[in-house]
Order: C-alpha cells, then sequence, then structure tokens
C-alpha cells in the first residue's frame, strides 16, 4: 500500500472533527491561544443565542398568555389592545432573533473562507459551515413562518373577519413548539460551527 498517497476526502473529513477534541500549542508546556474545550468563540455565541432566545420565548409566550385572558374575559376594557400589540412585538422580535442566527453563520462562514485562504490551511476545514447552515436555517425559517401565520390570522379574528378562533389558536400553539424545535436546531448548529471557528483560530496561533 502506498503510504504517500493523498488522504481521501472523507480521511481529512475524519481528521477535521478530531481536531475538535485536540488542538496542541506551540511549544510544550505552552497553553494554546485559544482551546476548543469551553473555547471564546463557542461561549460567548453559545451565550448570546440563549440570551435572545429567552427573549423570543418571553415575548411568545406573554402574547400568548394575554390572548387566552382576553378570551376568557379577564383583561379591563382599557386592555383589550394588549394582545394585539404583544403578538405584533413577539413576531418582531422573533424575526431579528432568527435574523442573528442567520448573520452569524453568513458572517462566520466569510470568515472562515478568508482565513483558510490567506493562512493555506486544509478547504476541508470549509465543509463544516455549510452543513451547519443547513441545519439551522430552514429550522429559523419555519419558526418565523409559524409565528407570522398565528399573528396573520389574530389580525384576522380581531379585525372581525369569519375566521375560527379555533385556527389561530391552533397556529399559536403550532408556533411556540416551532420555535422551541427551532432553538434546539440552531443551538447545535452554532455550538458545532462555533467549535470548527476555534479550531481554525487555533491553527492560526499555531501558524
Amino acid at each position: 500500500m502506498n503510504s504517500g498517497r493523498a488522504s481521501s476526502p472523507a480521511t481529512r473529513r475524519k481528521e477535521t472533527t478530531a481536531e475538535f477534541h485536540r488542538v496542541a500549542p506551540k511549544t510544550p508546556g505552552q497553553r494554546p491561544l485559544l482551546h476548543v474545550d469551553g473555547g471564546i468563540i463557542v461561549g460567548a455565541m453559545i451565550r448570546l443565542f440563549w440570551a435572545i432566545t429567552l427573549l423570543n420565548w418571553a415575548t411568545l409566550l406573554s402574547a400568548a398568555g394575554l390572548g387566552y385572558l382576553h378570551v376568557w374575559g379577564r383583561l379591563p376594557a382599557a386592555a383589550a389592545g394588549a394582545h394585539v400589540l404583544a403578538g405584533a412585538i413577539a413576531s418582531v422580535v422573533c424575526v431579528a432573533v432568527h435574523c442573528v442566527v442567520f448573520t452569524y453563520f453568513i458572517a462566520t462562514a466569510k470568515w472562515a473562507q478568508h482565513a483558510v485562504s490567506l493562512k493555506n490551511l486544509d478547504s476541508h476545514l470549509l465543509a463544516g459551515t455549510q452543513s451547519f447552515k443547513a441545519q439551522a436555517f430552514p429550522a429559523a425559517l419555519a419558526a418565523m413562518a409559524t409565528v407570522f401565520l398565528a399573528a396573520i390570522f389574530g389580525v384576522l379574528l380581531d379585525a372581525g373577519y369569519a375566521v375560527p378562533r379555533n385556527v389561530h389558536l391552533a397556529l399559536a400553539w403550532t408556533a411556540l413548539a416551532v420555535n422551541l424545535a427551532a432553538a434546539a436546531f440552531e443551538a447545535s448548529a452554532i455550538g458545532r460551527n462555533s467549535k470548527l471557528i476555534d479550531v481554525i483560530l487555533a491553527k492560526i496561533n499555531l501558524t
């Protein structure tokens, strides 16, 4: 077997994955400037993501809670429009949160391409960036779409159109469920993408 033969793409991908768990220091006894486990990029982005995701859930749950209070007649007359306002705010916040995720993946993918090209690193380091985006983007789009559908049917219902209340209710619960599932997909993709960035940064530090 020819040991000098170039490694296959599958082998190079495995080697890249292995870097998620090991980054060697420049010299014996010297710690790497950035490390993967608990790395700077991993921790910072995950904390930001969960902070804005909690804000998203808070606004969605507030809108849902005010909706039930409105249906049950528990809201005072002066606050009759509180549910509609809360729904509008929740929709805007939902879009903003998922747009942050979009921006993160687009920006980090461009940065990774530039870093790999500039430092002549293994191009297979970039293989994961597309799969991470493919995991997060559909989930984020579904989360935004369901919230907007629930909001649209809510506005139609509030305006007096013949829209069954149960349709709006079902869409609202669907939006909550989809946003919960989307957060799991996005968190997983962000974590893996952030680790890859830490790997690239560590390789840059070693060059």
